[in-house]
């Protein structure tokens, strides 16, 4: 039973640790992010959106403290909407939906990351007639397991009551970045061009050159949302360093009540471990003064103790190996990728308790091999 609980705090704590050291996938510290709103009335026409994210992009990529920016819909580690994926020539039945982001041309490149295959988006994809996406890694895992993915056409519906979205050929296929903060793993993502649907509110990607200060920017940068249409409005400029670290904040603290917890109920098991078998030995002590009268030796006694222990960690142990299993795919839903039988965890905590088991024995075997036979025969 200790070592089904034990095993089970031990694999929530490992899952844990691993979300809270999540790899996002790109390098964070030169990239900031804000985000744009327009008044729905005013922006219902959708080639006037068009026409200010244009100019917008053009204006930001001449402020001198801006190396590239690009159009999203989210930023990375934050948030994408779910879009039913159907793939061309392939079942429909079960129709799963997919992670979908809209970005700009530049995407990628303000990112920091390039194409594994194909190309990056250009001036004409988004246009009728030139739908077109962009995979990652894992999308093609997923959905084109042997086979080629680029040249295959996709669709990406968004549920709307304006009818099936159109097919878009699929052109490159990105590395992997994670999207979704609060997903046990890479999931898989399909880019579309900014262009094909400008939303009403978007994600602005900066990544800034070496020393530009983020609050430095905000002023050239509504200066620039102004020159275009003093409507517009921005929220602050924000990095993704800090709203990465923001968002493992939560689970780190989790992680330290979690592992305070674990380490509290292991050294308790522990304890009472050792207390229980301690307490058994101790109540052979007539039986050691009576083999000891009879001529065994200390070091035949000690043997005989640890052999009894270890008989009954060989029992104990298979039974806790099992209950150890059963709670953690019990647990499979809450470790977000861990394995349920990961090796090293149960290793860890068998180990510890042959420790203990094994200590505990031989403190108080050494102890009886030093008492006077006559002595221990009185005590009864």
């Amino acid at each position: 039973m200790t070592l089904a609980l034990l095993a089970g705090a031990g694999l929530t704590t490992r899952a844990l640790i691993d979300r809270s050291t999540v790899d996002v996938g790109v390098d964070t510290s030169p990239l900031l992010a804000m985000r744009v709103s327009m008044v729905p009335t005013e922006y219902a026409d959708p080639q006037r959106r068009a026409d200010v994210f244009r100019q917008l992009e053009a204006r930001l990529s001449g402020i001198p403290a801006i190396e590239a920016s690009a159009m999203t819909t989210a930023a990375p580690f934050t948030f994408g909407q779910n879009r039913t994926l159907s793939v061309d020539g392939a079942d429909t039945v079960d129709a799963p939906r997919v992670t979908t982001l809209l970005v700009g041309d530049d995407y990628f490149d303000t990112v920091g990351i390039g194409m594994l295959r194909g190309r990056s988006f250009g001036a004409d994809d988004g246009l009728t007639g030139r739908e077109t996406a962009i995979v990652n890694q894992r999308f093609v895992e997923t959905y084109f397991a042997g086979r080629d993915p680029l040249g295959a056409r996709i669709r990406l519906d968004p549920g709307s009551t304006d009818g099936q979205a159109p097919w878009a050929t699929i052109v490159g296929i990105s590395p992997d970045v994670r999207q979704l903060d609060n997903a046990p793993t890479q999931v898989p993502v399909a880019f579309l061009p900014h262009r094909s649907e400008w939303p009403r509110v978007t994600d602005v990607l900066l990544r800034a050159r070496p020393g530009a200060d983020p609050a430095a920017l905000a002023p050239l940068i509504q200066s620039e949302l102004g020159a275009i249409d003093p409507g517009l409005a921005f929220f602050n400029v924000w990095r993704l360093d800090d709203l990465y670290a923001d968002r493992r904040s939560n689970v780190r603290l989790f992680v330290a009540i979690l592992t305070t917890f674990a380490v509290i109920a292991l050294a308790l098991s522990a304890i009472g471990l050792y207390g229980v078998t301690a307490y058994a030995v101790a109540q052979r002590t007539r039986e050691f003064g009576l083999r000891m009268a009879l001529g065994a030796r200390p070091a035949e006694v000690r043997t005989l103790v640890v052999r009894d222990a270890l008989r009954r960690l060989a029992i104990g142990v298979p039974l806790g190996l099992a209950g150890a299993l059963a709670v953690g795919q019990a647990l499979r839903s809450q470790l977000d990728g861990t394995n349920p039988a990961d090796p090293v965890t149960l290793l860890v905590i068998v180990a510890i308790l042959v420790g203990v088991t094994t200590a505990a024995s031989l403190v108080p075997a050494a102890r009886a091999a030093r008492v006077n036979p006559m002595t221990a025969l009185r005590r009864e």
